[in-house]
């Protein structure tokens, strides 16, 4: 120490998961065996669901976070925070449980359409050749389609459903539009060429299911059993199932349907409500949050957030929510309200004697 980091969120800057979109090869398998948003970012709720939720539209096959712990002792004990494990960051082991759900259990469908990338095999033997490329354009495009690399070469073909191709070197001729990624406004060419969806800034996958706006810094997720958002302020969500009014600063949200069924006809559903934890006596040279000079000590802070969520469970049920902790057990019931076709409550860190991220809602 001291020792510099981005602390900002990876929505704003299309950076995070979709730095990963041309790593691909079509007709592998493919996993992420390193990835992780590290402490003490204060952004980095937001890891575990929108990893998960375009791991899950591209198709992959896996995602190992780097790291659960670097050592066994660590293990038997309450530790400080540090950069990369997560066991003893209940930001870190929450988002884990989110994006293995959403991935593992297919709850964001895989996207129908495929925009790859052709790499032609001449242009891989040309030590020129091997230079970064910009990526706006995979980046982009891979958060509404599948995408990936193509090594192309005799006998080669697409993969299915592709509908364009993007390329480097010497544009091919395969019988879809072409675009090549060395040109800076492949993407907006992409988009006007009707084959990708952006809507000042917003661009939403083929299925329906995600949305992210870089610009205005958020990311909304909607499927029949799991919905969520990463909001950066005050801000509102509307899910077919969950609807969210954010009081305070950033923060991540999250249901997801605990018996397998729709969230709509789920008896037991679990709910996230994030927002940060720091060690204590964290130091930061300014305000940016930037340099950081002390990691810190036990205990860990809770951040405060506020938010009120409406659930449209129907009426006739006797639905109750508690707020649990980390291992599940139940702290304490939350008081809710009545609403034409559901429940409202306050989701609040601070509500009871210790910092509440989870509710349980049975019914």
């Amino acid at each position: 120490l001291p020792i510099s980091l981005a602390n900002r969120s990876s929505i704003n800057v299309r950076s995070g998961v979709q730095r990963m979109f041309g790593s691909r090869i079509f007709g592998k398998p493919f996993t992420i065996t390193e990835f992780n948003h590290a402490a003490p970012d204060v952004f980095r709720a937001e890891g575990g669901i929108v990893t998960g939720a375009y791991a899950a539209l591209q198709g992959w096959n896996g995602l190992y976070r780097f790291a659960y712990s670097h050592h066994a002792y660590r293990l038997m004990k309450p530790h400080a925070m540090n950069f990369f494990d997560t066991a003893h960051d209940p930001i870190g082991m929450i988002g884990d449980r989110i994006g293995a759900i959403i991935l593992l259990r297919g709850d964001v469908k895989e996207s129908e359409i495929t925009i790859p990338c052709l790499v032609p095999e001449d242009y891989m033997r040309d030590p020129a050749g091997l230079k970064d490329q910009p990526s706006h354009a995979i980046n982009n495009v891979g958060l509404f389609a599948k995408t990936g690399s193509v090594l192309w070469k005799a006998g080669a073909s697409l993969p299915e459903n592709t509908i364009a191709v993007m390329g480097v070197g010497k544009p091919v001729k395969t019988g879809v539009p072409y675009f090549s990624i060395e040109k800076a406004d492949a993407f907006e060419k992409i988009v006007k060429a009707g084959l990708v969806k952006e809507n000042k800034g917003s661009i939403t996958s083929s299925t329906g299911e995600l949305e992210i706006n870089s610009s205005a810094g958020y990311f909304k997720m909607r499927s029949p059993r799991s919905e969520g958002c990463v909001l950066p302020g005050k801000m509102d969500f509307k899910g077919n199932f969950m609807q969210v009014v954010n009081k305070n600063g950033f923060v991540v949200l999250f249901a997801t349907s605990l018996d397998g069924k729709e969230l709509k006809n789920s008896r037991r559903i679990l709910l996230a409500h994030m927002t940060d934890v720091q060690n204590n006596k964290t130091k930061f040279r300014d305000k940016r949050m930037n340099i950081l000079e002390s990691d810190g000590e036990l205990p860990l802070l809770a951040k405060r957030g506020n938010a009120e969520i409406t659930l449209n469970t129907g009426n006739g049920d006797k639905t109750e929510i508690w707020a649990i902790n980390l291992d599940g057990s139940r702290i304490s019931q939350v008081k809710t309200q009545a609403t034409s076709n559901g429940i409202a409550f306050t989701a609040d860190t601070f509500a009871f004697k210790q910092p509440v991220f989870l509710y349980e809602l049975t019914r």
